[in-house]
């Protein structure tokens, strides 16, 4: 079974982005009918509950790596501890050029070399990253990579769930 490693974003993906993050969404941004958690300690940052509970439960699983990518760093440990998670680690601890972390994908890309690992990257910058030509072609459409974008301000999507699901044998 292929190893997955997933590289989640907190702001935008993870966490929906809100009014200065200080809340739940707006009805009109909520998925499905959704219960939120809200962080108060992660700056009342809040996180739907099916989200939550897949991600703990995809640390479970020997297969499955789930590393932050986010430049919370020290926050992530916080919001860990808030939402019941695992200490999950950073993705890459090198946020020092210009668009870590596509610098972060391209170098997993290139020194991962297994051909059965695979990347899923969720972040609600990564259209952005392509468009701009930051992330070009080839590389974006390795087929070793999965990228997610969510809608920044509704995050992670039911459709989502479902692809994450999938590509990681199903949940248990």
């Amino acid at each position: 079974m292929a190893h997955i490693t997933i590289a989640l974003d907190i702001d935008g993906a993870f966490s929906p982005i809100t009014k200065m993050n200080s809340g739940l969404p707006r009805p009109d941004n909520r998925w499905e009918d959704w219960e939120y958690l809200i962080a108060p300690k992660s700056f009342g940052a809040c996180f739907a509950e099916p989200v939550v509970e897949l991600f703990k439960e995809l640390s479970t699983r020997d297969n499955v790596t789930v590393k932050w990518h986010s430049s919370w760093r020290e926050l992530a440990e916080k919001l860990s501890e808030e939402l019941e998670l695992p200490e999950w680690t950073q993705f890459t601890d090198d946020d020092s050029v210009d668009n870590w972390k596509v610098a972060a994908v391209r170098k997993w890309l290139l020194f991962t070399s297994c051909t059965d690992n695979r990347l899923i990257w969720i972040d609600d910058d990564i259209d952005r990253f392509i468009s701009s030509k930051v992330f070009p072609n080839p590389e974006h459409t390795n087929p070793r990579l999965t990228k997610i974008c969510p809608d920044s301000n509704k995050g992670i999507s039911p459709d989502d769930l479902k692809l994450i699901k999938q590509l990681t044998g199903g949940v248990s």
